[in-house]
């Protein structure tokens, strides 16, 4: 069985870069990524281009919700349960949080928890973290919101203490870039594809998601109020770019010259 995974996984890995290869230009959402995908393909990264996405505000609502100071002592994950975005990482991580004395909850947009059917949910629910966040501080402690619509979300959000994204591994989330528009303060992992932007505008919290200590003690820190005001002025910076013409232009132009090729 091993042998026949090893063959896939070599077979799924050369059409891969036969794919890229072919491509006439393939984009990827920053530096570190296309960088990453050209080493992993064994594909000359001048074959990338990168394009950032542009934003708008007027395309939701929900953007207009900002957040304030007051917040109500919870930390949001919004997305599946699932293994790429690291949910039972996230879930040791917390755990540590209240060990060292984290008062906050953690709520989770999405899935209805234990009730969800999906098969990859229900194992990692069954993680070391989530069954001692629960047998030790409480079945409310984690609180799961089900699927629910962009505007009750845009609420939600607004009254977190701050948006965690915990991925393993994710080019691109729209998770982070919504949080942004709206002025939350985001705590976010280092192998996404938003680091470049993050680091220039010092926009958000990173931490590596392999490091429990480390985002335990990024949690913590955000219940000081004048660190996480810090956190959602710098997000606001960081919004202006996303929402910027200039930004509007080189989506464009980009796009433009993939019609022209």
């Amino acid at each position: 069985m091993r042998e026949r995974g090893g063959f896939r996984h070599r077979l799924e890995l050369w059409f891969g870069r036969l794919n890229l290869k072919r491509a006439d230009l393939v984009l990827a959402c920053s530096h570190r990524i296309a960088c990453l995908e050209a080493g992993y393909y064994k594909v000359h990264p001048d074959r990338f281009s990168v394009l950032f996405h542009a934003f708008d505000r007027e395309a939701d609502p929900g953007f207009l919700i900002r957040a304030g100071d007051h917040h109500d002592g919870y930390f949001l994950v919004v997305g599946n349960v699932e293994y790429l975005k690291g949910f039972d990482l996230i879930a040791e991580a917390f755990y540590r949080y209240r060990k060292n004395g984290g008062t906050c909850k953690l709520f989770v947009a999405g899935t209805t928890g234990f009730d969800d059917p999906n098969p990859q949910v229900q194992k990692l629910l069954k993680s070391q973290g989530v069954q001692r966040v629960l047998d030790e501080f409480g079945m409310d402690t984690i609180n799961f919101l089900g699927k629910i619509s962009k505007l009750e979300l845009a609420h939600v959000r607004a009254k977190a203490t701050a948006v965690l994204i915990g991925s393993r591994f994710e080019a691109f989330t729209m998770v982070a870039g919504e949080a942004f528009l709206c002025g939350c303060p985001v705590l976010i992992s280092d192998r996404t594809g938003w680091v470049d932007l993050v680091e220039r505008y010092q926009a958000a919290k990173l931490f590596s998601p392999y490091d429990p200590e480390e985002l335990a003690n990024a949690m913590l820190e955000m219940e000081d109020s004048n660190i996480r005001r810090m956190y959602a002025s710098r997000s606001l910076l960081l919004a202006e770019f996303l929402c910027s013409e200039e930004l509007a232009q080189k989506t464009v132009k980009t796009y433009i010259s993939l019609l022209e090729i």
